[in-house]
Formats: structure tokens, sequence, C-alpha cells
């Protein structure tokens, strides 16, 4: 017989188990996705970000269960696919470890972006960048699974957190 003690102890095991499966897939909640970008848009939005303008509007992303359902699709396949539907952005992020946040690599771009029109070179160098901060921008959906392998940008990585958020308009 089993007793109360030890139900509760397998069950709070279990309950451990689940916690720690679900961080390694997704290390981001939907919150934390939308907050770091938002917070990243704030720092623009307020002029705090070196060499860039401040612009007229640059609202706050609001999350789109649809856009991340796009997202889990494509970072469900572990592999690059770079096939956006008009109408909308993505970025790509692959990740060894946990502390590397990709939202953050993205954003770091911006010491590459000098303002003007988007030209190849630049969109080479900060197109992650401008994505996040394109004025237009109303939504965001993202998600990261971690895939025993991942396939993108012409590199095979093992056990990396494949990150993908997708943008509307």
């Amino acid at each position: 017989m089993i007793s109360c003690n030890k139900v509760g102890l397998m069950l709070g095991l279990v309950f451990c188990l689940q916690l720690v499966g679900r961080s390694l897939q997704q290390l981001y909640t939907e919150e934390q996705f939308l907050e770091k970008h938002n917070n990243y848009r704030r720092k623009v939005r307020e002029g705090n970000v070196p060499f860039q303008p401040i612009p007229r509007c640059l609202r706050n992303l609001v999350w789109s269960d649809n856009l991340q359902a796009a997202a889990k699709n494509v970072a469900e396949s572990c592999a690059q696919k770079h096939v956006i539907p008009v109408g909308q952005g993505e970025n790509l992020a692959v990740t060894t470890t946990a502390q590397i946040d990709p939202i953050e690599m993205w954003f770091n771009e911006q010491q590459n972006f000098k303002f003007g029109p988007i030209t190849n070179e630049n969109l080479a160098t900060a197109g992650r960048y401008t994505q996040m901060v394109w004025s237009k921008t109303k939504e965001v959906g993202c998600y990261q699974k971690l895939c025993s392998t991942v396939t993108a940008m012409g590199k095979t990585w093992q056990n990396a957190y494949y990150t993908v958020c997708r943008y509307s308009p």
C-alpha cells in the first residue's frame, strides 16, 4: 500500500519533470517573448539606442496566436525554411545554449544599422533588428524548440534551440 506521502512525492516528481521538460523545449513563455520585443521597441521609442532616430510612432506589439502557430510550424521542422507569406516578416535564430538570448542577439544588430534606405548590405547585417523595430509592425508570435539537429544557414548544429518569430505586417 502506498502512503499519502509517497503519492504526493511521486506527483511532485512528475510535475517537476514536466516543468524541466517544458523548460528544455521552450525557454520563453509567450509573455516573455512579447515583453522582450516591447522592451527593445521602447528603448528605440525613447531614444536610448545610439545613432538611431526617435520614431514618430512605434507602438507596442500584441501577441498573435496565428503568428505563433506559423512560427511553431517552422521551428518544429528543425530546418531553415524562410518561406514567408506576403504581409509577414520572420526572424530565425539557432543558439546552442540557453544563455544566448536570440531576441537580444537580433536587437544587437542595431550596431550594424545605419539609418536610411534598406539595402542588401544592411539587410544582411541588420535585417533582424529592423524587423523587430519596424514601425508598421503590430503583431508578433514566436516559438522555440530544442532540436536534436538543426540545419540552417548551410550549417548543422546538435542539441540547439531553434527560435522563430513571425511579425505582421
